[in-house]
Formats: C-alpha cells, structure tokens, sequence
C-alpha cells in the first residue's frame, strides 16, 4: 500500500517493527521487488485506459490507512453506478 498511498500514519508507522527490511525511514520503498504488494500496479484487464484513473481512484478509498477515511459501501456503490 505504501507505494500507492505513501508513507503510513505516524501512529502506525512506529509500531511496525519491521518497517526497515521494506522502506527507508521516508517511507519509500527499498526491499527487493518481488516483495511488492499484491496490489502494485494491479489493474485488471477489463479496466480500459480512460477507466484506469477512476478505478484507482476507489481502490485507494477503500484501502485508506485510517478506517475512518475509508469509503462506505454506499459511496462505493454510487461510484460504481454514475463513474
């Protein structure tokens, strides 16, 4: 998520105790790349280019570091209905 969304939270940041084997202490990433998120650069095949903006653009509602910046269902839903 972190290459998508930055650095996380301090609060979160300081209680990952791991966080030196995967980024460097600005949050950028420095473990080797097969370690990569499942979500880096993921975007399915049936998302057209001009879709690929939009899509991302929800994805990181929904995976928001801080549960209450996350988007609900309904946000989700409208999203998805009117693009």
């Amino acid at each position: 998520m972190m290459l998508s969304q930055g650095k996380v939270p301090e609060h979160f940041w300081l209680k990952w105790e791991e966080r030196g084997q995967y980024s460097d202490e600005s949050g950028q990433w420095v473990a080797d790349p097969e370690t990569l998120p499942i979500f880096a650069g993921v975007c399915p095949s049936r998302v057209n280019e001009e879709q690929k903006i939009p899509f991302e653009l929800i994805i990181r509602k929904m995976v928001a570091y801080e549960p209450r910046e996350r988007a609900i269902v309904a946000e989700l839903v409208k999203h998805m209905v009117t693009g």
